[in-house]
């Protein structure tokens, strides 16, 4: 019920596009939809993006929360929600902490064990580690459910011709 009242006056598309904020600076906007709606997957994508692309922990803006710790109050909000392990595992990739981006994906993958976006993501981080082997099962299971982006194969194939 808060969903349509949170989307108009704070998280519009402009926010969600991390050009401004809406109601003042762009993290509290974003701040203030992930305490309205803790698992909120657009926004979780939106801090973790807003995060790495400022170089700076969002607990320099928001009074209330790191990335991380949005990461953790999603999770623990709805534990049967895979996406937002997903979400934090892709942050934590782009952070370089590989082990721990593992760890969350396994975890959502846990959940959501057919789910095409966790198994090509996972098989993104098997790449990144050289584990080619384990890149390949989780690129086939993604693109036998018909997932679109090319990305994975082909950086499979990058590394296989580099090797």
């Amino acid at each position: 019920s808060k969903l349509p009242i949170v989307l108009g006056a704070h998280f519009t598309p402009k926010v969600e596009r991390l050009i401004d904020g809406e109601t003042g600076a762009l993290p509290h906007d974003i701040d203030y939809t992930l305490r309205a709606i803790p698992n909120y997957h657009r926004a979780l994508n939106a801090i973790s993006r807003f995060e790495i692309l400022s170089k700076k922990s969002t607990e320099q803006f928001s009074q209330n929360y790191s990335a991380d710790c949005f990461f953790k109050r999603a999770i623990y909000f709805q534990p049967a929600d895979a996406t937002p392990r997903m979400l934090y595992g892709m942050h934590k990739h782009q952070l370089k902490n590989l082990d721990e981006a593992e760890t969350l994906y396994l975890q959502a993958l846990a959940i959501s064990p057919k789910n095409p976006e966790i198994h090509y993501n996972l098989g993104l981080l098997y790449v990144d580690k050289s584990v080619l082997d384990k890149a390949k099962k989780h690129a086939k299971v993604a693109y036998a459910a018909g997932y679109p982006l090319p990305g994975l194969n082909n950086k499979i194939a990058r590394a296989e011709k580099a090797n």
